[in-house]
C-alpha cells in the first residue's frame, strides 16, 4: 500500500467516521422502522386467518408505536443533518483535500494520475480534484473551466445539488463516490496511488 495512504489513515478514517455517523444512524432507524412495519403487517395478516387475540392486539400496538417512534427519531436525525450541512461540507472538504493531496504528492499533476473508476461521465481522479477545488473556493463563485465542466456532468447525472452556487458540494460528492466508510475510501485511493 502507498505510504501516503498509510500516513494519512488516522485523519481520513476519523474524518469519515465523524462524517458518516449521523447518516449511518439514520439508515439504521429507517431499516428498523421498515422491519417493525413488516412485522406488524405479517402479524395482522396472520391474525386475520387464525383470529385476533388480546396478546396479538397488544403486539400490533407495540409494533405500530415502535415504528412511529423510529420515524420521529429518523426525522430528528435528518433535521440534524440538514442543520449541520455546513459542518458536514467542511469535513467532507477536508477528506477531498487529503485525497487530492495524495494525487499531487504522487503525480505532481492530475494528467499523470490513473483515471480510477468512472462515476457518471467523470473519472474518480477528476471528481476528487475538481470537487476539492470547488469545496475550497466556493465562496469566490468564480470557478475554473475544469471545475465548471466536471460539475455540469455531475449535475446532468446526479441532479441540481451539483449546480455551482456559493455553497460547498463536498458532502454530496462523497455520497456519490460511495465513501461511506474508510474501506471504500482506501480502495479508491489504492486504485489511484498504487
Amino acid at each position: 500500500m502507498h505510504k501516503y495512504i498509510i500516513d494519512t489513515k488516522y485523519a481520513s478514517e476519523n474524518l469519515l467516521r465523524i462524517l458518516n455517523k449521523e447518516r449511518d444512524l439514520l439508515n439504521e432507524k429507517l431499516l428498523s422502522r421498515r422491519t417493525m412495519i413488516e412485522a406488524e403487517k405479517n402479524l395482522f395478516d396472520s391474525m386475520k386467518e387464525v383470529g385476533f387475540t388480546s396478546e396479538g392486539i397488544i403486539d400490533l400496538y407495540g409494533f405500530n408505536r415502535t415504528s412511529e417512534n423510529l420515524s420521529k427519531e429518523a426525522k430528528d436525525i435528518l433535521s440534524f443533518i440538514v442543520a449541520n450541512t455546513d459542518s458536514l461540507n467542511i469535513i467532507a472538504g477536508a477528506i477531498l483535500q487529503i485525497a487530492k493531496q495524495g494525487i499531487s504528492f504522487e503525480y505532481q499533476n492530475l494528467s499523470k494520475c490513473h483515471d480510477g473508476r468512472i462515476i457518471g461521465r467523470e473519472s474518480l481522479k477528476n471528481i476528487i480534484w475538481q470537487s476539492r477545488n470547488q469545496a475550497m473556493h466556493f465562496e469566490e463563485g468564480n470557478f475554473r473551466q475544469s471545475v465548471v465542466d466536471c460539475f455540469k456532468n455531475l449535475e446532468i447525472k446526479f441532479g441540481s445539488k451539483f449546480k455551482l452556487v456559493n455553497k460547498s458540494c463536498a458532502y454530496d460528492v462523497l455520497i456519490i463516490l460511495g465513501w461511506d466508510s474508510y474501506d471504500a475510501y482506501e480502495e479508491d485511493m489504492v486504485m489511484l496511488l498504487g
